[in-house]
């Protein structure tokens, strides 16, 4: 059964609450992303809730996905954040995702025909497209009171102040220190074109259009401001001639003026373009004053009467030249740097809301896609032709290579048999020198039996050496007491000897007295 919700601007409404909408992730979703549209979409972002079923965790905004195809229109209108469909940063999550989400409702649904072509489609840059280029929304919001916070607006005291003096001039009310007309308030024109509501200093109001003459010829240049740091920027042009009109976003990461010189190409261009545009590519680079261009044609393209504008203009930092007034207009012979092709993004905002206008672009796109196909196959038989003769050629020189190193491969073996032979030779004197080793450790063996028998005798020569020794000492006290005792016999011997002698003398004596007498 369908269900119908009607339009709530405050986003408070029960009625208006999506309760685990079920959506389907796999792979082929997209060929560089993932994503899906909410049956209701567009939805407020408050309090949305998006839960990964089979993991039963709950996705986190800004880490597993982020918000696309932003409502505009009904955020600029509310002062709060409308998105239309949801992209996944995860290309390989597989699975049922379930979204809880509050619905803004009423004619602003996306009817399921287009939003089943939509994620039938390769939506290239769906993340620079708003709900509006490919939802049939109304073309105004409607009426709605609201309040604004005073913070919110830039140079509201100068409005009021302006405002008070112009009331002050109709009323016919003079002021003692302030005696000025209208037309004599120094900026009070610019600051009533320019004050306007903005949120932070990086979104750039929009420049008033330029119109080239009648008939021009060549492309159309714009010259952006220059800045003193490294930023990050993105356009959106609309451009028009006589017989059609068509948006334009390009991106790209600019450098400081003073380190680029003119032709230098701009880096991480990305081009986008509604599906009507009839140029196939830009081109954006520096010029001789450091400011980047972009061209947007070719030199020989022919236009009516061409008008280009600057809708809108965001940057990673502050550009280093007021706001106001900075992009300049012109024309060039011949552009700069690498051309950047244009994706068209496959939105349907001509397409009417019933099934045979929808049947008639389907099978448009389909003949688009077949034709794109054929010439797609002629292309890759082409190639495919070439790139044989060229394998052909290489398989000859292959051939060529093999037989060389068949050659050389000959060449090794033959060296291989030689080390070979000369390994044999070097193994059997290695044996030789084992051999002569293990006769050498033999003799060896065999001298240290004897230097232990040698030792023997050794120790036995000393054990007698010290016998003899001592014999020779016990010796040599036997002499002392031979010596002395000789000594002590030759003593006494000589004692009888005068003894006897005495005796002897005496005796003679005796005889001598006893004769004399």
């Amino acid at each position: 059964m369908d269900i119908s919700y009607a339009f709530d601007e405050t986003g408070q409404a029960p009625a208006n609450r999506v309760f685990n909408e079920a959506h389907t992730l796999t792979s082929a979703n997209g060929f560089n992303y993932q994503f899906i549209v909410p049956r209701m979409a567009p939805f407020f972002t408050y309090n949305l809730k998006v839960i990964h079923v089979a993991t039963d965790r709950e996705l986190a905004l800004g880490i597993d996905y982020t918000l696309t195809h932003k409502f505009k229109l009904g955020t600029e209108q509310l002062g709060t954040s409308l998105y239309g469909s949801i992209t996944f940063l995860d290309k390989n999550l597989n699975g049922e995702v379930q979204v809880t989400y509050q619905t803004l409702g009423g004619d602003f649904i996306l009817d399921e025909e287009l939003a089943l072509i939509m994620l039938t489609s390769d939506l290239i840059g769906h993340r620079l497209v708003n709900w509006e280029d490919i939802a049939q929304t109304p073309a105004t919001f409607p009426p709605i009171h609201h309040q604004h916070q005073q913070d919110n607006f830039m140079g509201l005291d100068e409005v009021v102040t302006a405002l008070n003096a112009i009331r002050d001039y109709v009323s016919g009310i003079t002021h003692p220190d302030h005696h000025h007309t209208f037309a004599a308030i120094d900026g009070l024109q610019e600051v009533l074109d320019t004050k306007v509501p903005r949120v932070g200093a990086l979104s750039y109001l929009p420049t008033p259009s330029h119109q080239y003459p009648t008939g021009h010829t060549g492309p159309l240049t714009l010259e952006l401001p220059r800045v003193t740091s490294e930023t990050r920027v993105t356009l959106m042009m609309l451009v028009q001639d006589a017989d059609q009109s068509f948006t334009l976003y390009v991106d790209g990461d600019l450098l400081p003026h003073t380190v680029v010189t003119e032709g230098q190409v701009i880096t991480n261009v990305h081009a986008y373009g509604s599906p009507n545009i009839p140029i196939n590519n830009i081109q954006f680079a520096y010029n001789l004053d450091g400011r980047a261009v972009i061209y947007i044609g070719e030199t020989g393209d022919v236009w009516t009467k061409p008008q280009i504008a600057v809708i809108n203009a965001l940057s990673s930092t502050e550009a280093a030249e007021e706001v106001s007034g900075v992009y300049k207009f012109g024309t060039a012979l011949t552009g700069f740097g690498d051309q950047t092709l244009i994706y068209r993004s496959a939105t349907l905002r001509d397409i009417e809301n019933s099934g045979s206008a929808s049947t008639a672009a389907i099978d448009a796109l389909e003949q688009q896609i077949d034709q794109d196909l054929n010439d797609l196959l002629t292309n890759l038989t082409a190639t495919i032709d070439g790139n044989k003769q060229a394998l052909e050629l290489a398989d000859q020189n292959l051939s060529d290579r093999i037989d060389a190193l068949v050659l050389v491969d000959q060449g090794i073996i033959t060296r291989v048999d030689a080390l070979e032979s000369a390994d044999t030779g070097l193994s059997n004197r290695i044996g030789l020198l084992e051999t002569e080793d293990q006769g050498i450790n033999t003799r060896l063996d065999n001298l240290e039996l004897e230097d232990q028998g040698i030792k023997g005798r050794l120790d036995t020569l000393e054990a007698s050496d010290s016998a003899v020794v001592a014999q020779v000492n016990t010796n040599t006290g036997q002499i002392a007491s031979l010596v002395t005792a000789d000594s002590l016999i030759t003593q006494k011997n000589t004692e009888q000897d005068d003894r006897l002698r005495k005796v002897r003398l005496n005796t003679i004596l005796g005889e001598t007295v006893f004769d004399i007498i």
